[in-house]
């Protein structure tokens, strides 16, 4: 509908519906986008012989349709008991980008859904790429899409509630950045809850997500937190940079230290306050694909990695979920790091002896860069930080910092 900004009277009224007889109530529009030409695109739902998600464009002045299409699902479903939701942005060249939840499976688990995200030209609405997330012909999952950004790149985010319901495993913050180009998979993170596939079948994680002005990702929404009895919430805020799915996380402390002639005796140590939670994507866990450290001069270039191997790796798991990632390694066997704890809130990690490839023979650092990854690949888990903050030592062979914010792009290339 089209209503008159001065009156409130309907300027022209369009219906969407699909070739069902509407019963369901799966004719929804959930997303509106006005182009620089004034046209009107609109992204929801339409009952056809399958509930499917649609996309479609219409004249800004007179409401006529000038394209449709739509992605099929594997069933028709009740919207009485499973909730549509599309959502919809344009791109800088006037394409639409459409997320939108998609009924899939045989109907034997009612909520069972995945996202789908479309690309279609804005000006004849032919596809130009289609990707799903979420796990299309594994055990039944509960997807569906919040929020959906593009950048100056018209790269796409799309910020999810992500949930596998076997082997009850919990509901998933997800966030996808996938390329505006072909729809490929850049980047991926996953915080999950802790909520147990009774809770997981019915609970709908909000989320919501913006750009900020330096083009890093902002995502929030709610997991449960709680295994037992009624399930309780908690809202999470991430912030993470655009370009690699980092987390920006404050640094607490860092201390290097270097001595001429004496490689054994550098040693780095490291604290942080992450504020977010664990991931346990499979992409993401140490335990079965290890991690890395790294330390960055940012003025000089100079950089060091530290191999965390997934043989060094264990995880505790408590009554509520995951408690804590630790890496150790006295012997020094991988590497030089005895030592890296990941748990909800902070990070921290020792360093010590020759193999640490970063020396301080320049008069001054000015400032460090660090960054733990867990994991490989698109869905690595990311935490930047740089150091910064109150720099207490800053001399040949030693530098020390503490109380350093998060930065406002991740410090490595």
């Amino acid at each position: 509908m089209r209503f008159d900004g001065a009156t409130g009277a309907d300027v022209w009224r369009s219906d969407i519906s699909g070739s069902g007889s509407g019963s369901t109530g799966s004719n929804v529009a959930t997303a509106v986008a006005i182009d620089a030409a004034g046209d009107v695109f609109v992204a929801g739902s339409v009952e056809n012989s399958t509930t499917d998600v649609v996309v479609l464009k219409l004249a800004g002045a007179t409401g006529a349709e000038l394209w449709r299409r739509t992605i099929a699902g594997d069933r028709l479903v009740d919207s009485s008991i499973f909730a549509t939701q599309s959502v919809l942005a344009l791109t800088s060249t006037g394409d639409a980008v459409v997320a939108g939840r998609l009924p899939t499976g045989s109907g034997s688990v009612w909520f069972e859904s995945t996202t789908a995200v479309t690309r279609v030209d804005g000006a004849t609405g032919v596809g130009v790429w289609q990707t799903m997330i979420g796990d299309v012909g594994a055990p039944p999952s509960n997807d569906q899409p919040g929020d959906l950004e593009l950048d100056a790149s018209d790269d796409v985010y799309v910020t999810s509630k992500l949930m596998l319901t076997v082997p009850t495993p919990p509901t998933s913050l997800a966030v996808r950045a996938l390329s505006g180009v072909d729809g490929s998979e850049r980047w991926r993170m996953d915080l999950p809850g802790q909520a147990s596939a009774s809770h997981a079948e019915t609970f709908v994680a909000g989320t919501a997500s913006a750009l900020d002005p330096s083009g890093n990702l902002v995502a929030g929404g709610c997991v449960v937190k709680r295994q037992s009895g009624e399930p309780e919430t908690e809202s999470t805020v991430l912030t993470l940079v655009a370009a690699n799915g980092a987390d920006r996380v404050a640094g607490t402390t860092l201390a290097v230290a270097d001595r001429p002639g004496q490689p054994a005796a550098r040693a780095v140590k490291l604290l942080a306050k992450t504020g977010v939670g664990l991931s346990v994507s499979l992409d993401a866990d140490p335990v079965l694909l290890g991690g890395a450290l790294e330390l960055r001069n940012p003025g000089t270039g100079e950089t060091a990695t530290f191999a965390l191997p997934a043989a060094g790796w264990t995880a505790r798991i408590g009554s509520k979920g995951l408690d804590y990632f630790v890496y150790r390694d006295s012997a020094r066997q991988y590497g030089p790091c005895t030592n890296v704890l990941i748990k909800t809130g902070s990070l921290k990690a020792t360093c010590k002896g020759a193999q640490i490839g970063f020396t301080l023979d320049e008069p001054s650092q000015g400032a460090l860069a660090a960054r733990l990854t867990t994991g490989n690949g698109a869905g690595a888990r990311r935490y930047c930080m740089l150091f910064g903050g109150t720099v207490s030592q800053d001399q040949p062979n030693v530098f020390k910092a503490r109380a350093a914010a998060a930065p406002a792009a991740c410090p490595f290339p």
